[in-house]
């Protein structure tokens, strides 16, 4: 057998091995891809879907928070209340006692 002869043997063989080998990769570049864009898809919606959840809880924290603000300032608003009309009865308590002691020390009667 001559170095021809065995070059022509040959050389078909390696071509279709080399063929098929790129068969091969680029299929396997293609699967690859469609993968990755299925695993990416999956991921995103699975990221849109605890974004919803988070803004959803977020906006329930601020509801809530409002509604303890609105308490708070119930609250607050009451005891104001309630402070002013202690004082207001000191305060008139303090100015009968004034009058009378001022009527006392001017001999006047009631």
């Amino acid at each position: 057998m001559k170095w021809t002869e065995a070059f022509k043997v040959v050389s078909p063989m390696v071509a279709s091995v080399g063929g098929a080998s790129a068969i091969i990769l680029i299929m396997s570049s293609w699967l690859g891809k469609v993968w990755a864009q299925r695993i990416l898809a999956r991921e995103r919606a699975e990221l849109h879907r605890l974004a919803k959840q988070h803004e959803i809880s977020f906006s329930q924290l601020h509801v809530e928070r409002a509604h303890v603000i609105k308490g708070l300032y119930q609250e607050r608003t009451e005891m104001w209340e309630k402070a002013r009309e202690a004082f207001k009865k000191d305060i008139n308590s303090l100015k009968e006692r004034l009058e009378e002691e001022f009527r006392s020390l001017l001999g006047v009667e009631h």
